[in-house]
């Protein structure tokens, strides 16, 4: 099929572009690789943030304009009950308004939201987006604990969208058991998260021996942590994410070191070297929804033994690598058995490893979206 250079799509998402496998960044890449004249705002951008003074044009990657979407008031989800419901419209409004004039100065074939605050646009887009398509690509239903205030917002965005590229199973089952789909089985489609490997230099970042590492977004218990290294003198664990608030911790756990983000470059080194990989999620409600993350292939990859400790979340992959342990004994007794195996840097995966990795390569995702996109004429 011979893609026209001149179709354009308007990106709004959580977080700037980046080659990796974020969903929205693959739908993002996917659009430029068809020839998509693309402008990706990074949305929001608050008063308080320190990246708030750069210019709203912050530079092209291919036929990728990123941009900075600019909000002065910011809106938090831990707002009072009371607080949303007196100021939401008004919150909508400090949100959306600057849309109003995107849409009114350009016009283009598609428009992508990604789930979280920006839901907050949907009455603008209804308003303006004239002709153009609209695929909502959602990584977590606001209405599961997230948002009551925002989830009404959602449940706009998915009305008025033409596509809703749903994360996993888990999460279309719920709108199936509500009898949501029922009137919109036919925008609901499955699209998973994959995985991609960038070319890297491969330095081992650890200074000493026995390291576990856990790296992600999502809420973590830290009574495990602590509990681990405790039990483990001998053995760091890494943390790495958005975790900086628990820097604290460092002055009475030698034995855990918090980073902050760091690029997923640099991250692949602290994979491919690490001892054990650990998922010590905190227990949530929303845990029940979680799927098979993009980390979990990349911990495979490199042929990482998967420590999930989780009352409410399994890993539901029929794989040795990934030990489920719903209990601390049994989370002691593995990483003391596996942290004094010798670590295997040759990475020699079985078949059943090496065909999950295929089907869930990133690449493999980009062909499968060209594939639901043309089906539902979305190009």
């Amino acid at each position: 099929m011979k893609y026209n250079a001149n179709k354009k799509a308007l990106i709004i998402a959580y977080g700037k572009f980046e080659k990796s496998t974020r969903g929205i960044c693959v739908i993002a890449e996917t659009l430029s690789e068809l020839n998509y004249n693309i402008d990706y705002y990074e949305f929001p951008i608050y008063l308080n943030n320190k990246f708030f003074w750069l210019p709203y044009n912050l530079h092209r990657i291919g036929n990728i304009n990123q941009k900075q979407y600019k909000v002065l008031i910011p809106y938090s989800t831990k707002f009072p009950k009371f607080i949303k419901s007196i100021f939401i419209k008004l919150f909508e409004w400090i949100h959306s308004a600057k849309l109003i004039n995107i849409l009114k100065k350009r016009e283009y074939n598609l428009i992508i939201i990604e789930s979280g605050k920006q839901v907050f646009l949907a009455n603008v887009i209804k308003k303006y987006k004239k002709e153009s398509k609209v695929i909502y690509r959602q990584s977590d239903p606001l209405e599961l604990g997230i948002d009551e205030a925002l989830a009404k917002y959602e449940r706009k965005i998915m009305k008025l969208a033409d596509l809703i590229l749903i994360v996993n199973d888990k999460i279309l089952n719920y709108y199936k058991r509500i009898k949501y789909y029922d009137n919109n089985n036919n925008k609901f489609i499955l699209w998973e998260n994959g995985f991609y490997i960038p070319e890297f230099d491969s330095v081992n970042p650890y200074s000493e021996k026995n390291n576990i590492l856990y790296y992600g977004l999502f809420n973590i218990n830290l009574t495990i942590i602590k509990k681990i290294a405790e039990a483990f003198k001998n053995v760091k664990i890494h943390i790495i994410g958005p975790y900086n608030k628990y820097k604290n911790l460092e002055k009475y756990y030698t034995n855990i070191k918090f980073y902050g983000y760091i690029e997923y470059e640099k991250v692949l080194n602290y994979i491919k070297y690490a001892d054990l990989c650990l998922i010590p999620y905190k227990n949530s409600e929303r845990l029940n929804y979680f799927g098979i993350t993009s980390k979990i292939f990349v911990f495979l990859y490199f042929n990482k033994i998967i420590i999930n400790y989780s009352k409410k979340y399994k890993i539901e992959l029929d794989c040795k690598n990934i030990i489920n342990c719903s209990s601390f004994k049994d989370l002691y007794n593995i990483i003391n058995i596996e942290i004094n195996k010798k670590q295997d840097l040759n990475y020699i995966i079985d078949n059943k490893i090496s065909t999950l990795l295929k089907i869930y390569s990133k690449e493999n995702r980009k062909e499968e979206l060209i594939k639901i996109m043309n089906i539902k004429q979305i190009i």
